[in-house]
């Protein structure tokens, strides 16, 4: 525990990749922690002194007894082993904008989180905003791409988006509802279009391959150029991207 006048940080755990997490757990510390104990052990004495000799004063004679408890208690380790894992992976991070491909990173940021039920909630506007800035003579054929696009995202599923808004740049990764610590209608619902401010997020950089080798006919060219069109859609053009493994808030306690 803290000594008096230290302050002492807790994590406000947003999300956690408990899998891949775990994966990493047990490669640096060779082995998953499936379970820890704690034993708590107390004890009573009683003593009890009598007088010997013919007056009972001349010496005294001294017995003890001793009964003692002890408590094993079992430890969830799945927090343990989420935040040994974490500090050992934020102490090899590096920034995004200089990691490569396949690093660690770890980003302070301030998020904001989409879905597909919001995506398709947008979508009957999709042409006003490809419309913005668009000059006039544009707009028909403009309203005839909306069309296409609005038909082709309805058989489209994704996971849930993060978006990770730094000084001077985005970083844009997917995620898993079922890791987050509360639905994202519920983070709407409490932050709305500002998002969640100063969290930190620890994850791989991703960067797609530089040139891949295809036919510039057929099947698997067409699914490149839809690929292209989808995350350009989506993601903001220049932005990073990285798979999030934690997602916290630092909250600092202090210990008076």
């Amino acid at each position: 525990m803290p000594a008096s006048g230290e302050q002492m940080v807790v994590y406000d755990f947003i999300y956690t990749n408990t899998t891949k997490i775990h994966s990493f757990y047990a490669q640096i510390f060779h082995g998953l922690l499936t379970s820890s104990s704690k034993t708590v052990k107390t004890s009573t004495g009683d003593e009890k002194a009598k007088g010997v000799g013919y007056s009972k004063t001349h010496a005294s004679s001294k017995s003890s007894s001793v009964e003692s408890e002890q408590l094993t208690m079992t430890v969830d380790p799945n927090e343990i082993i989420t935040i040994d894992t974490l500090s050992t992976l934020a102490e090899n991070a590096k920034d995004i904008h200089t990691a490569s491909n396949g690093d660690i990173v770890k980003i302070k940021a301030d998020m904001f989180l989409m879905d597909k039920p919001i995506f398709d909630l947008m979508m009957p506007n999709i042409a006003h905003f490809m419309m913005l800035n668009a000059p006039k003579s544009e707009h028909k054929e403009i309203k005839k791409i909306a069309t296409l696009l609005k038909k082709m995202f309805e058989s489209i599923r994704f996971d849930p988006i993060v978006f990770a808004s730094m000084e001077e740049s985005v970083a844009v990764g997917n995620i898993k509802e079922e890791y987050l610590s509360e639905s994202i209608t519920s983070f709407h619902l409490k932050h709305g279009k500002s998002g969640l401010s100063e969290v930190y997020m620890i994850g791989i950089k991703e960067e797609g391959a530089v040139s891949i080798n295809h036919s510039d006919e057929g099947l698997i060219n067409g699914a490149m150029e839809f690929s292209d069109i989808v995350k350009n859609m989506i993601i903001p053009d220049g932005a990073y991207t990285f798979t999030p493994l934690a997602i916290y808030r630092e909250i600092t306690l202090d210990n008076e």
